[in-house]
């Protein structure tokens, strides 16, 4: 079973959602993948579900290399500041392996300034979900981001 992660940002100021997959490193420490989609408002939950699954493939098939492990957060949206970027965007991730497909988790933010989950608190979709319902359960997790 190997698992694989996209990390999902939406942001506070204008709604709009981007995300990338997450790799691993030639050294073998999970990182960012530079290969972000940007789903700008309005976009239907069909696109948003569509981008979830076209990071995963960037994931899944390795389609990067050493030289895409630049931080795509900055590259969106140019804050360098963690504390600020948090600040902005909520979180969402989503986890996928081939055993148990999809799980979809909101993250909440920390007065640290990171991110994190709470036990239990997750929605699993089976690897046959469609690009809507996936969608739709990216969304209702941000709306538990900001309980």
């Amino acid at each position: 079973m190997e698992k694989h992660s996209v990390s999902v940002f939406k942001s506070a100021k204008h709604g709009g959602i981007f995300m990338f997959p997450v790799g691993v490193k030639p050294n073998g420490v999970p990182a960012g993948v530079n290969k972000p989609i940007v789903d700008n408002s309005p976009y239907t939950t069909e696109q948003l579900g569509k981008s979830v699954k076209d990071c995963f493939e960037i994931s899944i098939n390795k389609k990067y290399n050493s030289n895409d492990f630049n931080d795509p957060t900055i590259s969106v949206t140019g804050i360098k500041s963690n504390s600020k970027f948090v600040k902005e965007y909520s979180s969402v991730d989503v986890s996928f392996d081939n055993t148990t497909g999809y799980t979809v988790r909101p993250l909440f933010k920390q007065k640290n300034g990171a991110y994190s989950s709470k036990e239990g608190i997750q929605k699993e979709l089976p690897e046959e979900v469609s690009n809507t319902e996936l969608g739709q359960a990216v969304l209702e997790a941000f709306k538990q981001c900001e309980i």
